[in-house]
């Protein structure tokens, strides 16, 4: 996905996309920006990427998983950005998918 961040603080969560299920750990997909980075999160079980974004900037963000190897990774304008084995596979379900729909 493309992005252009207008306004970023590292204290603040920007979400993506994601697909809540519910408040438990591997049952809520997030793609977000957490602390000025790339994350993919299954919650409280996921991976931040490592560079630091700035705003009035484009982006390609993608992020990755691997069922059976329960890898995560996260891709930044095309080079891997961070990976690290889940610690349990993605668990959800059912739940609404959102997606970003205001600027950042």
């Amino acid at each position: 996905m493309w992005f252009y961040p207008t306004s970023l603080s590292s204290g603040n969560y920007y979400g993506l996309f994601n697909q809540y299920q519910s408040s438990t750990t591997d049952r809520s997909l997030q793609m977000m920006i957490r602390g000025l980075q790339l994350t993919l999160d299954f919650f409280a079980d996921g991976v931040t990427g490592t560079t630091s974004l700035a705003t009035y900037t484009w982006y390609h963000a993608a992020f990755v998983y691997d069922y059976p190897s329960k890898t995560q990774s996260v891709y930044l304008n095309g080079i891997q950005d961070a990976s690290r084995v889940s610690n349990e596979p993605y668990l959800g379900t059912s739940g609404p998918i959102n997606r970003a729909a205001r600027t950042i």
